[in-house]
Parts: C-alpha cells; sequence; structure tokens
C-alpha cells in the first residue's frame, strides 16, 4: 500500500507502484533461489539477522529515493534481502520445534501471518492520514530492524538436535500413568542385586563342574 504512495511522490501516477512491487518481486525471487546456498554456507541466524537488517537498510533508502528509476532499483534490492528469510524462518522452526508439535506451529504461524496480512493494510491506511509515504517507509525500516533483536540474543539451535519423528515418542509407546512403577511397587535398594553379588562367568564355572 505504501509503494503507489510513493509513486506519487516521485512524481509518477499510482499504477507506478505495481512496478516497484514488481521489482521487490524479482528481487524476492532471485534471493530465493540463492537461500539454499546461504544457509548450508552459514548458520541460519546471520542468514535471517541479514535478511531483516537488509530489508531495513533497503526500506530506509527507499524512503530517501529521490528518483523513480532509482526507487526501481532498490526495490530490487530490498527483493533480494527478503527473499532468504522465508527459508530460514522454516530450517529455524524444523531445527527448534519437536516433531510431535511441529504441525500445531506450522499452522499457529500460518494463521498469524494472514491476520497480520490483514492487519498491515489497515494500520497503513489510518496512518497515511498522519504520515507521508516517506515517513511510513522509514517506520517500517524501524520495525524491520526491531525484528533483529530477538535473534541477536536467541541461541542458535542446530537442525540435527531437532526431535526427528523416528526419535519421538509416540503417544501408543508412550508409558501412561495407570502402567507407571508407583514407589509402592519399586525395588528398594537393599533388595536390590549390586554388582559385587552377581556371579561372574569364571565363579560360574566350579559350580558347574561340581
Amino acid at each position: 500500500m505504501v509503494l503507489p504512495l510513493l509513486a506519487l511522490v516521485l512524481g509518477r501516477p499510482a499504477s507506478g507502484g505495481g512496478w516497484l512491487i514488481a521489482a521487490f518481486s524479482i528481487g524476492g525471487l532471485l534471493g530465493a533461489l540463492a537461500s539454499d546456498r546461504l544457509i548450508s554456507r552459514l548458520s541460519t541466524r546471520p542468514v535471517l539477522i541479514g535478511s531483516f537488517a537488509g530489508m531495513a537498510a533497503f526500506l530506509a533508502l527507499l524512503a530517501i529515493t529521490p528518483s523513480f528509476p532509482a526507487g526501481l532499483a532498490i526495490a530490487v534490492v530490498a527483493g533480494i534481502a527478503d527473499g532468504p528469510s522465508l527459508a530460514a524462518t522454516l530450517t529455524v522452526r524444523q531445527g527448534t520445534v519437536p516433531a510431535n508439535r511441529y504441525a500445531q506451529v506450522q499452522a499457529t504461524a500460518s494463521s498469524l501471518k494472514i491476520a497480520a496480512f490483514s492487519a498491515g493494510p489497515a494500520a497503513a491506511g489510518l496512518l497515511t492520514g498522519v504520515l507521508t509515504a516517506r515517513e511510513l517507509l522509514a517506520v517500517l525500516a524501524l520495525g524491520q530492524l526491531l525484528c533483529t533483536v530477538p535473534l541477536l540474543s536467541a541461541r542458535t539451535v542446530s537442525p540435527e538436535n531437532a526431535v526427528s519423528p523416528e526419535n519421538a515418542v509416540s503417544r501408543e509407546n508412550a508409558v501412561s500413568p495407570e502402567n507407571a512403577v508407583s514407589p509402592e511397587d519399586a525395588v528398594p535398594p537393599e533388595n536390590a542385586v549390586s554388582r559385587e553379588s552377581t556371579v561372574t562367568a569364571p565363579e560360574a564355572l566350579p559350580a558347574a563342574a561340581e
């Protein structure tokens, strides 16, 4: 919604925002194609931080762009910076969410994303009454930069540490409360067979010979 307003500020009709959106989408495609190589060479967290910080920087540049052609170029580079973010986010999710809860987390995240897509234009429509297009882009850049704060303080978890589906305990194999051993039925320490009391193989041979 902000890009058509920016096109008006740059002396183009509102339809020029479509060109800015297309330029951003082309850059996003290029960034997405490079995401596999980036994530394989770097850990996921630097890729996400670089993507969010890059988006913040290029949104700030869009806020001060002097001409429409420069805005197109900046939109392409901003899309390239944003491209790897989805793949990196999914990699983080797969590496940190237990396998038996992955579907629930994925569904919740998708629902929140759809809700944000609906709330974003509504909020932008309210803000256009008090802010210019350039000021809105500056606010978006600041919000994008703030997204890097949790990533800077978060602990990196590699995908190898995630609970894989084959290692997850299924509901059928889990010990139910009624089958669990109660403290009363447990073998007390004084009745447990110690290592010293066990008969080793050499000690058992004379007894067998007799």
